[in-house]
Parts: C-alpha cells; sequence; structure tokens
C-alpha cells in the first residue's frame, strides 16, 4: 500500500513469525510484506487461523520467545527497524506510538482494578505527569469516545459496564497517548450490530480528528467494506491477494478471496443459499505440497500441487499469489474465474 516510501509509516518487508514446538515448527507468518500510510486504514482479512493476529503482534513484539521467534528483512517504524530495537526501546513505542485494541474487553480489561485505574496506568508510565493531568486526560479521552459521565465511570470496575461501553474504555486507552499507529484485532466481534456499527463510526471519527493510521484485523468482510481503503487478504500465513477495497468487491482474482465473498450474504441477490468454501485450513504442521489453498480451490491445476506460486502483480497496486495469473503475467492475457 503506497508507493512512495517516504510517506510510509509502516514498511513491513518479509516478515516471519515461527513457533517450535516438539511436533515441529508452526510457521505461523511466513515472509509477509506491506506497507501503511499516515492517517491510512489497511484492513487484513481471513478465515481464524490465518495469521493475522500473529501478524499484528509480531509487529509490536509480543510474541514470547521461547517458542516464537520473529525475523524478516525490515520492519520499519517511522523509520525505525522494530526488530532491532532492545525491550526497553520497546516498550517506549508500546502504547505511546503503536497502540492495540484487543478482540474482547472483558478479559483485556483487569477486573480487580477502576476503569481509572487502568485508563491512567498508560499515561503515567508514557507521559509521567501528575495525578491531576492524568484524572484530566481521562477524563478527555472518554468524551472522545462517547462515554457519558465520565468523572463517574472512572470510579467504575469493567464488570458494571455494558460491552459497548467496555469497547470504548478499550479504545479510550489505547488512544490516550496519541498513538501514530493503531492496532484494532477483531474490536466489534463481541458486540451486536447496533453498537458495531457506533464503534465502527467512532473509530472513523478518531482517524479523522487525530490522523492516526489504522491496521483492522477481521473476517468480516462488511466491516471492511465500511473502514478500510486498501485490503491484504491472508492464508495460510501468507498474503494471497492485496488491493484497493473497489477491487477487492468489484474485481477479486485469488479463488479464496472469491470464495470469502460467495460465502457472504447480500441484500441484492435473490438467491438465498450461501456457497462456502470447502474443506477447513490446513494444519500449520502439515500445509499441503505447493499452494496451501489448493485442496480447497475449484480451480487446481496440477502446477498448483507442486509448487507454492509467488505474490504477483497483475495490476497497479492488485497482487495475486495463484498459479493462474503467474501465467498471466507471462502471456499478457487476463484469466477469467
Amino acid at each position: 500500500m503506497g508507493t512512495n516510501e517516504q510517506n510510509n509509516l509502516l514498511e513491513v518487508q518479509n516478515l516471519h513469525t515461527h513457533f517450535h514446538t516438539d511436533s515441529g515448527v508452526v510457521k505461523a507468518v511466513d515472509g509477509i510484506s506491506f506497507s501503511l500510510q499516515s492517517g491510512k486504514v489497511l484492513g487484513i482479512v481471513g478465515e481464524s487461523g490465518c495469521g493475522k493476529s500473529i501478524a499484528s503482534m509480531s509487529l509490536m513484539r509480543l510474541i514470547p520467545s521461547p517458542p516464537g521467534k520473529i525475523f524478516g528483512d525490515n520492519v520499519s517504524f517511522n523509520g525505525k527497524n522494530l526488530l532491532e530495537l532492545s525491550e526497553n526501546q520497546m516498550r517506549q513505542i508500546r502504547g505511546n506510538e503503536i497502540a492495540m485494541i484487543f478482540q474482547e474487553p472483558m478479559t483485556s480489561l483487569n477486573p480487580v482494578y477502576t476503569i481509572g485505574n487502568q485508563l491512567g496506568e498508560a499515561i503515567k508510565l508514557h507521559q509521567g505527569v501528575n495525578k491531576q493531568y492524568i484524572e484530566d486526560k481521562a477524563i478527555e479521552v472518554l468524551n472522545l469516545v462517547g462515554i457519558p459521565r465520565p468523572k463517574e465511570i472512572l470510579k467504575e470496575y469493567p464488570h458494571s459496564l455494558s460491552g459497548g461501553m467496555r469497547q470504548r474504555i478499550m479504545i479510550a486507552m489505547a488512544v490516550s497517548c496519541n498513538p501514530s499507529l493503531l492496532i484494532a484485532d477483531e474490536p466489534t466481534t463481541a458486540l451486536d450490530v447496533t453498537i458495531q456499527a457506533q464503534i465502527l463510526e467512532l473509530m472513523k471519527d478518531l482517524i479523522k480528528q487525530l490522523n492516526t493510521s489504522i491496521i483492522f484485523i477481521t473476517h468480516d468482510l462488511g466491516v471492511i467494506a465500511e473502514m478500510a481503503e486498501h485490503v491484504m487478504v491472508m492464508y495460510a500465513g501468507k498474503v494471497v491477494e492485496e488491493t484497493d477495497i473497489f477491487s477487492l468487491f468489484h474485481s477479486p482474482r485469488h479463488p479464496y478471496t472469491i470464495g470469502l465473498l460467495n460465502s457472504k450474504p447480500q441484500i441484492d441477490k435473490e438467491e438465498d443459499n450461501l456457497i462456502p468454501i470447502k474443506g477447513t485450513v490446513p494444519n500449520p504442521l502439515n500445509l499441503p505440497e505447493g499452494c496451501s489453498f489448493h485442496p480447497r480451490c475449484d480451480q487446481v491445476m496440477e502446477q498448483c500441487k507442486r509448487q507454492p506460486p509467488q505474490l504477483t502483480e497483475i495490476s497497479p497496486g492488485h497482487k495475486v499469489s495463484c498459479w493462474h495469473f503467474s501465467s498471466f503475467t507471462k502471456n499478457n492475457e487476463e484469466v477469467e474465474f
């Protein structure tokens, strides 16, 4: 995403995250590359187990080692290679320059501390300010995320708040230090559709007000359509398609992307039946030879079973990892699915 590296807040080149287990090596993230410009939103989409959450945690170096190992050519954030920083240097970046909204707010908030304790902790740690400033800043960010009665809410415990309120608290904690990059890992999964819509609108407002870049991780293509400008589709630890949001919905190329779109309900279709993707995500300890998606693919060829395809740019800004499009680039003629 983005061709001018000088404008890129984040530049990831050939990132790997492997887990060494007694049964073998799990390649949870297997050589992904992408970039993100300031004030933009990148969506990462895929089924559970595709590696999207591990990729985001790897950026913040939150993978325990052992058993995990993070390596790659470069993960440049604001001109600093995150892979080369010490743990103390990363602590200064986490929460301050890069913040994360986790998937389930009830398990992410500590039940024995008040909202004020937890919200104020990040502000105190990264900004080193006095108690009055911390309270004023906490009230300010609670107002920012639309929490009513913010002064009273600071004295409450997480269990006394609704799911939507807890998620807003998580967003408030994430933006309290005005980070340049916000990673949102399935932030609306546990919420009903009404609250989900409110949270998405809130995040759009925050982008405008704070000029924060967002990596939005989800399995929900409807949420991706609402939030993202550029999309990366992941499968079995690899990027299988990367393009802008319009091309993803109007001109998808990888069979997996097409399968995801076909398995989503659409109001303008008369048919009630969805077309699910056959099979399941493969065991990461025993991935198929060749293209990892080929056992589930309706367009499989012999080449797909023998050798993994490379991510190929088939048009400006549109990349696909599929043997059909390797022949496309050689013969300069499009393969229709």
